[in-house]
C-alpha cells in the first residue's frame, strides 16, 4: 500500500460517527460489499457497485471483466479479480478514487429511494468504514473508542450525501462517462449512465415527455420547456404568474435541422451550431499589480460582485495587506473560483477589479459575454464543472484547468448568441417583475395578517371600548378591563427539548421524530419539520407533542425565524420537542388559542428583537429569561376564546393566499431555469421570438438572479480565506 501522509490521515471517535463494518448492520447498505443495490452499466446487470469497481481495473481484458460481474456476491467478485491485479490498467492508483466516486454515484441514481435514505439517515455525522485491514479506504481500530486512517470510502460517502442536498434528485438521476482513458466495459466505452430502469428507478419517475412533434425516446439527456408537469402533487397548474411568462414563449419550436453532437449529455444540437471544447474559447490571463483597483468576490448567486469591504466579518474572509499579487479582472472577462467552480462559482464580469491569487481569469474568444455568461452558469453546464474537479474534502473540490479545458461548449453564430441573449434578458425581465409583485403581495399579506392580530389583542373586538394606558411604551392603550401581565405569570412552566442525534427523514407510522427549529415559522406549525429519532432512544414522555401545544422557536439562522411561534392544531406524526424549541404551558387564565395571537403581534416581535440583540441575549438566539419577561395585554378568558374564534377566518385565508404565492415563485423561478438551459443548448430555438421583441433599455448582461430567488436575500460568499490560505501567490 502506498504511503498516506499525514494530513490525509483521519482521526475519528467511534461515538461520534456513522460506523459501518459488516453488511448487515443498520448502515451496512453503505459498504461496497451490500447487495440490494443492483446496477445496470451498457446494458449489462451488475449486482454490486463492488463488482462494477473491480471490473474497472481491467479494461483492456474484457473477459477478466466479464467473469468478475456475472459472481453473485461481492466477495467472490472481488477475489476473482485478484489473481489478474497485476494486470491492472497501470494508473490504476492514481484514477482509482475517481473511479469508486463514480461508481457511488452510479449506485445512487439507480438505487434511488432506497441509497437516497440511507444516506439522509446518516444526518451530519462522519461516515466511517471500520476496516481491520484496510487504512486508505477505511479507518482501523486503535482502541474501542477511537478508529485511524484516511476513510477515503466514507469521505466520499459523505460527499455524496452532500451533493443529495446540494445538487438535487433530478441531477443526481445522470452519471457522465468518465473522461480518462480506456473507461470501456466488455469491450465497449462506457455511457451516461441513466436511472431508466424501471427496476431500478426513483420512487417518483422523471419527467421526460416528448416535445411537440416528436417520437418519445428512452433517453433525453437535456430535459426540455416542452416536458409536461411532473404531477398534481408537485405543481401548481395554471397559476396567473405562470401564464403570463409562459405568453411570450408558448411558440417556440425546436430547431428545424438538428445533429448529433456527440456528447451525450448535449444530445442532438442545431446543425449550424459548433461544439467546441472550452480551450478554444477560453485564454488564460494573468494580470497582477493593481492593488489600487476594487477587490471582486466570485460568488455563486450572482457571479462576480462588488466585494463590500466594509462590511464587520465579510463572511471572515481575510484581505491581506499586500494585495499585489491579486489578479485583475476586466469587464467581459470570465473570473472563476476554482474551489467553488463545482458549484457555479464563477461569471463573467462587469467590472474592473482584483481577484484571489488562486481564482482563474479567462479572456473570451469567439463568443459574446453575455452569451457565454448565460450558459455557463445555466444547469446544462455547471454538473460539468463538478466532474472536472478532485478531492475528497467537502465542499473544497480543486478544479483540474486541463480537464476543465476539455468541456464540450455549444457555439451559435455570433448574431444567434446576441439574439438568445435578447430573448433571454427579455423573459429574465418579465420573470423579475412577476416575482417582485409576488413578494410584494406576500409582504402586505404579512403585515395585513399583523395588524388585524395586533388591533385585536390590543383593543379588542369592542370598537367603543373604554381604554386605559398600558404602562408599556410598545403595547399603547388597552381595554381598561385587560390586565397587563409578564409570559411568567400566564405559564405553568417553560418546556424545553432535547437534540440528539436523529436521522435526517421523517418519521413512520410507529416511529418518532424529533422536531426542528424550522417546524414554526409565520404563525403556522410544520409538522414534517422534524428528523427521525433512532430505534430505541428513550426520552422524557413530557417532550412528546400534543394537539393544541404552542410553540416558540429559540434559535434560527435568521434572525427574522427566532421567536417565531405556532400552535399544534393536527398532528399525524410521533414527536418530541428538540432544544432549539420551547413550549410554554398556559394557566387557566391564558387560552393557548389567543396567547399564540398575542405572540405574532407586533408588541411581540419587538420584544423578541429587542432580546436577541441585547447584552443577554446570543446571536440568534432567544433566552428563555427574556422570553418569561415579555409583556402581554390579557383579556378575560370568554374574550380571549371570542377574539381567537373572530380572527381564524380571515387568518386561514391570508394564510393559505401566502402559501399559494411562495409556490408560484419557486415555480417561476424552476420555469427561468429551464429556460435557460433549454435555449442555450438549443432544445429551443428563439430567432424569431427575439427578433420580435420590442426595444429595451441597455441589457445589463444578465450578471444578477431573480431576487428570491436564492434561499434568504444575502449572497453568499465564497471562502476564499480556504483558498488564499492553501494558494496565495498561484
Amino acid at each position: 500500500m502506498r504511503a498516506m501522509s499525514a494530513d490525509q490521515t483521519r482521526t475519528y471517535r467511534r461515538e461520534e460517527c456513522i460506523v459501518f463494518l459488516k453488511t448487515d448492520e443498520p448502515f451496512g447498505g453503505l459498504s461496497n460489499m451490500a447487495g440490494g443495490f443492483p446496477l445496470c452499466v451498457n446494458g449489462l446487470e451488475i449486482r454490486t457497485s463492488e463488482a462494477l469497481y473491480q471490473a474497472c481495473r481491467f479494461p483492456h481484458l474484457p473477459e477478466v471483466q466479464k467473469l468478475i460481474i456475472v459472481q453473485k456476491s461481492p466477495m467472490t467478485a472481488k477475489m476473482k479479480s485478484k489473481p489478474h491485479r497485476k494486470h491492472s490498467r497501470p494508473d490504476w492508483d492514481r484514477v482509482r478514487v475517481k473511479i469508486m466516486r463514480w461508481c457511488l454515484r452510479v449506485k445512487l441514481a439507480q438505487n434511488w429511494a432506497t441509497f437516497s435514505t440511507l444516506l439522509q439517515e446518516t444526518g451530519d455525522r462522519p461516515i466511517v468504514e471500520e476496516s481491520r485491514k484496510d487504512a486508505f479506504w477505511g479507518a482501523k481500530p486503535v482502541d474501542a473508542d477511537t478508529l485511524v486512517g484516511m476513510n477515503v470510502l466514507g469521505r466520499l460517502l459523505m460527499e455524496l450525501r452532500a451533493a443529495i442536498e446540494g445538487e438535487g434528485r433530478e441531477a443526481l438521476l445522470k452519471v457522465d462517462s468518465l473522461d480518462i482513458p480506456g473507461f470501456r466495459l466488455a469491450g465497449h466505452p462506457i455511457e451516461t449512465v441513466i436511472a431508466e430502469n424501471p427496476a431500478m428507478a426513483p420512487t417518483e419517475p422523471l419527467d421526460q415527455s416528448p416535445r411537440p412533434g416528436e417520437a418519445s425516446s428512452p433517453r433525453e439527456y437535456q430535459p426540455s420547456l416542452f416536458d409536461s408537469p411532473k404531477g398534481p402533487d408537485t405543481m401548481v397548474r395554471d397559476s396567473a404568474a405562470e401564464q403570463h411568462a409562459r405568453a411570450g414563449i408558448a411558440s417556440l419550436k425546436p430547431y428545424p435541422a438538428l445533429k448529433d453532437s456527440g456528447v451525450p449529455w448535449l444530445g442532438e444540437v442545431p446543425e449550424h451550431w459548433e461544439v467546441r471544447k472550452l480551450r478554444h474559447v477560453l485564454r488564460r490571463r494573468t494580470e497582477r499589480n493593481r492593488p489600487d483597483l476594487p477587490l471582486l468576490s466570485v460568488v455563486r448567486e450572482k457571479g462576480v460582485i462588488r466585494r463590500d469591504t466594509t462590511s464587520a466579518d465579510e463572511n471572515h474572509n481575510y484581505i491581506p495587506d499586500d494585495l499585489t499579487n491579486y489578479k485583475v479582472v476586466r469587464p467581459g472577462q470570465f473570473a472563476m473560483n476554482k474551489m467553488k467552480a463545482w458549484q457555479g462559482s464563477y461569471g463573467v464580469s462587469r467590472y474592473d477589479g482584483i481577484v484571489s491569487p488562486a481564482y482563474f481569469v479567462f479572456d473570451l474568444w469567439g463568443v459574446d459575454g453575455n452569451f457565454f455568461h448565460a450558459a455557463i452558469r445555466s444547469r446544462a453546464y455547471v454538473p460539468q464543472f463538478t466532474r472536472a474537479s478532485d478531492g475528497v474534502r467537502i465542499g473544497q473540490w480543486d478544479l483540474a484547468e486541463s480537464r476543465m479545458r476539455e468541456i464540450p461548449f455549444l457555439v451559435p453564430p455570433l448574431p444567434e448568441q446576441a439574439a438568445i441573449v435578447r430573448f433571454l434578458d427579455h423573459a429574465d425581465r418579465r420573470i423579475r417583475r412577476y416575482v417582485r409583485a409576488k413578494q410584494k403581495l406576500i409582504k402586505l399579506l404579512e403585515e395585513q395578517k399583523q395588524a388585524i392580530i395586533h388591533r385585536a389583542v390590543t383593543r379588542g373586538l369592542d370598537p367603543n371600548v373604554r381604554l386605559k394606558p398600558s404602562g408599556v411604551e410598545w403595547v399603547g392603550e388597552v381595554p381598561a378591563h385587560w390586565e397587563v401581565l409578564r409570559l411568567k405569570s400566564l405559564i405553568s412552566r417553560l418546556d424545553q427539548g432535547v437534540s440528539p442525534q436523529a436521522e435526517n427523514r421523517v418519521a413512520e407510522a410507529g416511529s418518532w421524530g424529533v422536531l426542528k427549529a424550522g417546524c414554526v415559522n409565520r404563525g403556522v406549525f410544520r409538522e414534517k419539520e422534524h428528523k427521525r429519532l433512532p430505534e430505541g432512544f428513550i426520552f422524557d414522555e413530557k417532550l412528546a407533542i400534543s394537539e393544541g401545544d404552542v410553540l416558540v422557536s429559540r434559535a434560527s439562522g435568521s434572525p427574522h425565524l427566532v421567536g417565531s411561534v405556532g400552535r399544534v392544531a393536527e398532528l399525524t406524526s410521533n414527536l418530541i420537542l428538540s432544544d432549539k424549541i420551547f413550549r410554554p404551558v398556559f394557566v387557566p387564565n391564558a387560552r393557548p388559542e389567543y396567547m399564540v395571537l398575542a405572540m405574532n403581534s407586533r408588541y411581540y416581535r419587538l420584544q423578541v428583537e429587542q432580546a436577541i440583540s441585547g447584552a443577554e441575549g446570543l446571536a440568534n438566539n432567544l433566552p428563555s429569561s427574556s422570553l418569561r419577561r415579555f409583556v402581554f395585554a390579557v383579556p378575560p378568558v370568554k374574550e380571549q376564546l371570542d377574539i381567537a374564534e373572530s380572527l381564524r377566518s380571515a387568518i386561514d385565508d391570508v394564510s393559505a393566499t401566502v402559501e399559494r404565492s411562495e409556490r408560484e415563485i419557486e415555480l417561476l423561478n424552476e420555469f427561468r431555469t429551464r429556460l435557460f438551459a433549454d435555449a442555450v443548448t438549443g432544445k429551443l430555438d428563439v430567432r424569431e421570438a427575439a427578433a420580435k421583441l420590442p426595444d429595451l433599455e441597455e441589457n445589463p448582461g444578465m450578471a444578477e438572479p431573480l431576487d428570491e430567488l436564492a434561499a434568504g436575500e444575502a449572497a453568499e460568499f465564497d471562502d476564499e480565506l480556504d483558498v488564499e490560505a492553501e494558494e496565495a501567490g498561484a
